[in-house]
């Protein structure tokens, strides 16, 4: 099955400083699909209107974080954010209808001093908002971050998202696996990508250390990586979650280097 790929429009594009433009852009390189973190400085008409111009498929959203406070989403923390959380869940399926977005990112948010509790706050979370995801056929996912590029985010470990989502029990609450996270907290990724993927709806690339393309210098062998996911049939986008080492467009050339095409 050949690989789909989406723009994140966080990274990359950032040529354009406003949000809005890069969808013209990322048509403009080849791109059929994109995903961005955070929409919500824009009202929803005009982000609609920026991916229907682009004539592009939005594939994934986060949900909302305060950046200011360094409040990386809500999932994980006790019941004095359960308004702030169940706010962003809402807002978000807003924005993912409205964008026929298919996949929202359920940011589990930092914990400075994480104990069990904050396990069970994010599987309780879960299972109250799967039945919005369910009843509007979106997939909510959730993502480990490693520790080196987020400090004290509470969802840091694989097989902490794996045993809560095996917790919550529901075709729509899933993970997100980047390769990038999953090879700075876990490594051993030819065994760990094949375990991961049947739990997988969403997977993001980024090379290692430096968070650049694929075909940069760094500790992964991505020819080798994408082959793995089409060998395992995974049948989902993979985002583009890196940081272009230059121009966004030049930087493309990783995609026939390694055999794929955009053109899906």
């Amino acid at each position: 099955m050949p690989l789909k790929f989406c723009a994140n429009l966080s990274f990359m594009f950032q040529e354009a400083p406003v949000l809005l433009d890069r969808y013209n852009l990322a048509k403009c390189a080849g791109f059929k699909a994109v995903e961005c973190a955070n929409p919500y400085e824009y009202p929803i008409e005009q982000v609609v209107k920026a991916k229907e111009d682009a004539c592009l498929e939005q594939i994934l959203i986060n949900t909302p974080i305060n950046s200011v406070n360094k409040e990386l989403g809500y999932a994980a923390l006790g019941p004095n954010y359960q308004n702030k959380f169940m706010q962003g869940i809402h807002k978000a399926l807003e924005y993912a209808k409205a964008l026929k977005c298919s996949v929202v990112h359920i940011m589990s948010g930092i914990v400075e001093c994480p104990a069990q509790n904050n396990k069970k706050y994010l599987i309780e979370n879960l299972r109250a908002v799967k039945p919005l995801f369910e009843g509007a056929n979106i997939t909510g996912v959730i993502e480990a971050i490693n520790p080196h590029s987020v400090k004290n985010y509470y969802l840091n470990s694989y097989d902490t998202a794996v045993e809560v989502i095996n917790e919550v029990g529901s075709p729509n609450i899933r993970l997100l696996m980047d390769i990038y996270h999953l090879q700075r907290i876990k490594g051993d990724l030819s065994i760990s990508v094949e375990k991961l993927l049947p739990y997988t709806s969403h997977v993001q690339i980024a090379q290692v250390p430096g968070r650049q393309e694929p075909n940069s210098a760094g500790e992964l062998d991505y020819k080798y990586l994408l082959g793995l996911l089409e060998s395992c049939s995974y049948g989902g986008y993979v985002g583009l979650e890196y940081h272009p080492a230059g121009d966004t467009r030049a930087g493309l050339n990783w995609i026939t280097e390694f055999g794929y095409t955009l053109n899906h």
